[in-house]
């Protein structure tokens, strides 16, 4: 389920092309998108980590992040759709 790959054969500029039309970005939108969700995973995972030896801190920073990402993402596909 977590490693789901889609990712058959080799790297075209036809599948670029395809997944940036189907998500209405142009290439820097998307990249400075992947970068921002990227540093948002970043820092979700040290916080995570810093849970797991005191689950003190952060006790729903995570999950609520999750849910957020999770309404992101689908508001994405519906704009897209």
């Amino acid at each position: 389920m977590y490693f789901n790959s889609k990712n058959e054969g080799c790297v075209t500029m036809q599948k670029i092309i395809k997944h940036l039309e189907d998500n209405n970005m142009t290439y820097f939108q998307h990249m400075l998108f992947a970068f921002w969700l990227a540093r948002i995973m970043l820092v979700l995972s040290f916080k995570s980590l810093a849970h797991a030896i005191l689950p003190c801190l952060f006790i729903t920073d995570v999950s609520d992040a999750v849910s957020d990402l999770k309404i992101l993402f689908q508001e994405m596909h519906d704009n897209s759709v």
